[in-house]
Formats: structure tokens, sequence, C-alpha cells
């Protein structure tokens, strides 16, 4: 065999001889009782807890739900300031599930915008971000694949804070929606 076999060979050899005791190394096997693939995988395995990442899905976290509750007061104001023309839209023949709808794809359209441009601020960000210093010496990586589950997520999200409030608005008789948000006064 050349060098490299035969150094790897040694190298073999002292770290069976310095594990041999080990019990989970027992159980393996001969010629089963450990490999090492790339360097890549063995620093992730040994990584150790890294509270900046939970810090950063908290902060992710809080987002949403700020996101989540402006846009559901969104689509609120926007039901009461269109109750008219719900009253009116029932009473020409549109059904429920039109309506509503209509107000749950547009709140669904809304989320979607948002999340788009701010998934695109964030990129932009991280490209100026992404240095080896930047979270404490961890390297800073952005995910394409994770972007497009949030940006999907907003907007399922959206379209689920669009639908509540139309919902309640198309349960009134389309007489009392003609008369306003509030009834008549």
């Amino acid at each position: 065999p050349g060098e490299r076999e035969a150094a790897e060979a040694q190298m073999l050899a002292a770290v069976r001889q310095e594990y041999r005791d080990e019990p989970m190394l027992q159980e393996a096997g001969v010629g089963r009782d450990f490999f090492v693939s790339g360097v890549a995988d063995v620093r992730n395995d040994a990584a150790p807890f890294n509270p900046n990442l939970v810090i950063l899905a908290l902060f992710g976290a809080v987002s949403l739900t700020v996101g989540t509750i402006g846009l559901f007061s969104a689509a609120l104001l926007e039901v009461l300031e269109r109750t008219f023309e719900i009253g009116l839209k029932r009473a020409l023949g549109a059904g429920r599930g039109a309506v509503v709808r209509e107000f749950a794809l547009e709140a669904a359209g809304l989320a979607l915008a948002g999340a788009t441009l701010g998934a695109g601020a964030a990129a932009g960000l991280s490209a100026l971000l992404a240095d080896d210093a930047f979270f404490y010496g961890l390297p800073f990586a952005w995910s394409w694949e994770a972007a497009a589950v949030v940006v999907l997520a907003s907007a399922l999200l959206g379209g689920v804070v669009g639908f509540i409030p139309a919902f309640g608005a198309t349960r009134r008789a389309p007489v009392e929606a003609l008369r306003g948000p509030l009834g008549s006064v």
C-alpha cells in the first residue's frame, strides 16, 4: 500500500485502540465501529446549542403574530367599510361563499405581497450582513426554501384571517347589510 493508505490504517488502529472499551463501539461489531464523513458533518454534529437561532425564531414568531393581528384589523375594517357592498351583492344573488372567497383572496393577496416584499428585504439585508463576524462568528446563510415556506404560510394565514370577518358579515341578512355596518340609527 501507498503512504497515504498506511497512514490511514495506522490512524484507524490508534483510534480503535484508544476507544476499544466504549460500550457503543463494542455493540457495533468489527469494522463498523465508527466512521468520519466530511468536515462539515463533524462540525454540525458537534455544534453546541445556539441561542441566537432561538432568539431569531422567537423574533420571527412575534413578527408573524403582530403581522397577523394587523392583517386581521385591516380585513375587519375593510369588511365594515364595505358592508353596503356586501349587502348589495347578496341582494343581487351572490352567494355567501362567493363573498367570503373574495375577501379571503384579497387578504391572502395582501399577505402574499407583504411577505414577498419582506423576504426580498431580508435577502438584501442578509447579503449585506453575511460576514463571518455576524451572529458571534457563526456563518449566516440565506435559505430560499425557508423563505418560500414563510411566504406561502403567510398567504395561507392571510386567507384565514380574511375569511373570519367576511364570514361574519355574510351571516347578516342582505337588508340589514344595506342599512350599513351599524344598522339604522
